[in-house]
C-alpha cells in the first residue's frame, strides 16, 4: 500500500470501530480509581483540610508508602489496558474485533510487552547516561580553588550546547527507530523480535514513519486545542487575587475538565489512530 492508502484505511477503520477507545480509556480510569486510595487516606488524616497534606506526609511516612504503592499498581493496570487497546486495533485490522479477545491476548503476552518496554527504555537510557557523564565532567573540570561555583565561561557553554544538540539528535533518532516496539508485540512478536522488527521497519520506511509521526503530532495538537476550548466556560472573566481558596477551586475545575476531555480524546481519537497508522505501516514495510 502507498502511504496515502495507509492513512485513508486507518481513518476508516478508526471511524467504524470507535469502541476500541473504551480499552484505552479504561487505562486512564484505572489510574484515577487506584490513586483515589492515597488521597482518601490523606483526606481522612487531615479531616478534609488538604492544606495540611505536607505535614501529614512528613509526620506519617506510611502515607508516602501507600501513595507510591498505589502509583506503581495503577501504572501496571493502566499499561495492561493500553496494551489491550493496541491489540484491539490489530484485531480491527484483521476484521476480527473483540474487546474480550484483546484483553485475553494482552494478559497472555503482558510480560513480553513489559519486557519490550524495559528494553526500549534501557536503550534510550544509554545516550542519556553518556550525556550526563560528559555534563558532569565539564562541570567538574570547571571548578577551581578560586571558585565556589561554576560560571558560564567555566562551563564552556558552546561545547555544552553542542553536546546537548548531539544528544537530542541521537535520542530523537533512537525514539523513531524504537517506535514500533509495542505494536510489534501486539501483532504477535516477542520482546527481542519486536526490537528487531522496529529497527527493520523504520529502516525500510523511514520517510513514511516520519510523515506518520508528524501526522500523529498534528492530531495530538488538535486534541489538545479542543480540550482547552472545552475548559473556557469554566474560567471566570477575572480572578479574585485576594481570594486564594476561590482561585484554587477555579483552577481545580479547569484542570479536571481539561484532563477529562484530554483523556477522552486521547482514548477515542489519538491512541486508536496512532496505533492503526503505525501497525498498518509496519505490516506494509516488513
Amino acid at each position: 500500500m502507498e502511504l496515502g492508502e495507509i492513512i485513508e484505511k486507518s481513518f476508516k477503520l478508526w471511524f467504524h470501530n470507535l469502541k476500541v477507545g473504551f480499552l484505552f480509556f479504561a487505562g486512564y480510569l484505572s489510574i484515577l480509581v487506584v490513586m483515589l486510595i492515597p488521597f482518601a487516606v490523606i483526606w481522612k488524616v487531615t479531616n478534609g483540610n488538604l492544606l495540611l497534606a505536607k505535614e501529614v506526609l512528613y509526620n506519617y511516612p506510611y502515607v508516602i508508602v501507600i501513595f507510591f504503592g498505589c502509583l506503581f499498581i495503577s501504572l501496571f493496570i493502566s499499561l495492561f489496558f493500553y496494551f489491550s487497546g493496541i491489540r484491539a486495533c490489530v484485531l480491527t485490522i484483521d476484521e476480527n474485533l473483540s474487546l474480550r479477545e484483546a484483553m485475553k491476548y494482552a494478559l497472555r503476552k503482558y510480560l513480553s510487552f513489559l519486557g519490550a518496554e524495559i528494553l526500549k527504555y534501557l536503550i534510550l537510557a544509554v545516550p542519556t547516561l553518556i550525556f550526563l557523564l560528559f555534563a558532569f565532567l565539564f562541570t567538574a573540570v570547571s571548578f577551581s580553588p578560586s571558585h565556589t561555583y561554576p560560571t558560564l565561561s567555566d562551563l564552556n557553554l558552546p561545547l555544552m550546547l553542542l553536546l546537548f544538540l548531539i544528544f537530542s539528535i541521537v535520542y530523537l533518532i533512537l525514539l523513531i527507530f524504537l517506535v514500533y516496539i509495542p505494536y510489534a508485540v501486539a501483532d504477535g512478536f516477542g520482546a527481542i523480535d519486536s526490537l528487531k522488527v522496529s529497527f527493520k521497519v523504520t529502516k525500510n520506511c523511514f520517510l513514511n514513519t516520519i510523515i506518520i509521526l508528524i501526522l500523529i503530532f498534528a492530531i495530538s495538537f488538535l486534541c489538545s486545542m479542543v480540550a482547552r476550548l472545552l475548559t473556557l466556560p469554566f474560567i471566570p472573566l477575572y480572578f479574585e487575587l485576594s481570594n486564594l481558596s476561590s482561585n484554587i477551586v477555579v483552577f481545580s475545575k479547569v484542570l479536571a475538565v481539561y484532563l477529562l476531555a484530554m483523556s477522552l480524546l486521547e482514548s477515542f481519537v489519538l491512541s486508536p489512530l496512532r496505533t492503526l497508522l503505525l501497525i498498518l505501516n509496519m505490516r506494509n514495510c516488513l
